[in-house]
């Protein structure tokens, strides 16, 4: 009764691919918000007109909904593991923060 060959592990280099696309999926969403937040203050300092303000909002818009969309393909596993860093950091920053103002 030979059942076969055992069955190999997985590689971690399948990953890389998948790795890469969050990586610019994260890019590219936080470029679009910071575009979006310099677009928002210097129209509210007046110092772009409306054509202007317009010109610099569209592509943070698609920086940001691009970068959703390519954030959402992503497989489950890399998904979590990502979302658990980032959980992570935030975590770690908003401590850090804490602590700064309660002195």
């Amino acid at each position: 009764m030979a059942a076969g060959e055992p069955p190999q592990p997985d590689d971690d280099n399948d990953n890389r691919p998948q790795r890469q696309r969050a990586t610019l999926a994260a890019s590219c969403q936080a470029i679009g918000a910071l575009l979006a937040i310099a677009t928002v203050i210097l129209a509210r300092l007046n110092l772009l007109s409306t054509q202007q303000t317009v010109a610099l909002g569209v592509p943070a818009v698609l920086l940001i909904v691009g970068g959703v969309i390519a954030a959402s393909t992503i497989d489950t596993r890399t998904a979590e593991q990502l979302g658990f860093r980032t959980g992570l950091h935030v975590g770690m920053l908003l401590r850090r923060l804490r602590s700064l103002f309660r002195r």
